[in-house]
């Protein structure tokens, strides 16, 4: 199951409900776009060190973090052109993430419905 960054902050936070669904799956994968959002909300945040230490147990318990490559960037484009053309923009960072899950064809854990609007994306909300 790839996580959206709604989804790895549920887990930071031990959210009960997201934790119940996410038994389910074998393999937690985070795209690189989310680890970034993390990252940032951590250095912004009153508690910098706390969750920079959240971030990375996370890290260290065997979530695998999924880098964006020269294909994720293909579909980028695509998907983007795709939502332009409906006229169903979404976050940039968003588009990123979308790409990464339509190009390993993963389901996304999220709580973004605008992800819905991505053709070939799967989106599992808990």
């Amino acid at each position: 199951m790839l996580l959206d960054t709604n989804a790895v902050i549920g887990i930071l936070a031990k959210n009960a409900e997201l934790l119940a669904f996410l038994r389910q799956f074998d393999q937690l994968l985070v795209p690189s776009p989310a680890l970034g959002e993390l990252y940032f909300g951590a250095y912004k945040s009153q508690k910098q060190a706390f969750n920079l230490e959240a971030i990375h147990e996370f890290l260290s318990r065997g979530a695998i973090v999924l880098p964006i490559t020269a294909e994720t960037a293909q579909h980028y484009g695509a998907i983007r052109d795709e939502l332009r053309r409906v006229g169903r923009p979404i976050p940039v960072n968003d588009l990123w993430i979308a790409a990464v899950a339509r190009q390993q064809e993963l389901p996304l854990a999220s709580r973004d419905g605008h992800f819905d609007a991505v053709a070939g994306l799967t989106r599992r909300a808990w």
